[in-house]
């Protein structure tokens, strides 16, 4: 059986794809570095193929491929099953652009800033319709201009699946808002 896979060249072509794909999904490479990571492969593979080492050096390009590949496909590791995407926590630093609605224990309010992921990537200029939700004994209230730094749940709004149901996403995209968020 181990000599059928010694064989197939189609074999090593898929396992070293496979270790590339899960090395940057174990490892994690920083969005900084992956495009460096990348190219000083290929181009040590360009090498090796000029030095006729044809072999390794389409490995390694495999390799590369299987690497970027995890890497464009992070967005879909965010998998959910129902009706409403998932909620991050992250951190927003910013401030109140415009006061919407204070009523009760709610306040919503659309701030513009940067949002920190907790892989402490940074999103500038993200817009957010936010939704504080006041405790009894620590009421807040903000007011156009005020500065915010918070740890906040946050979203993408929900794309409309059934015909007359509401639209959050194009809504939003209409008032230029790019995540819905709340915090407590």
């Amino acid at each position: 059986m181990l000599k059928l896979f010694q064989n197939a060249p189609a074999f090593r072509f898929i396992i070293f794809l496979f270790i590339g794909f899960f090395f940057q999904k174990i490892i994690s490479i920083p969005f900084d570095w992956i495009y460096p990571v990348i190219t000083t492969i290929v181009l040590i593979a360009v090498i090796l193929s000029i030095l006729k080492k044809f072999s390794i050096s389409v490995l390694l390009l495999l390799f590369a491929f299987g690497i970027f590949t995890s890497f464009r496909t992070y967005n879909l590791d965010f998998n959910y099953s129902g009706n409403f995407p998932p909620q991050i926590k992250g951190h927003f630093q910013g401030k109140v652009i415009n006061k919407l609605k204070v009523k009760g224990k709610t306040s919503r309010y659309i701030l513009e800033g940067d949002l920190i992921l907790n892989d402490f990537q940074k999103i500038p200029k993200t817009r957010l319709h936010f939704t504080l939700i006041n405790q009894q004994n620590l009421p807040l209230e903000f007011e156009e201009g005020n500065t915010i730094f918070a740890k906040i749940q946050y979203r993408i709004p929900n794309q409309a699946t059934l015909p007359n149901e509401f639209d959050e996403k194009s809504y939003y995209r209409s008032i230029d808002i790019h995540y819905t968020a709340f915090e407590r």
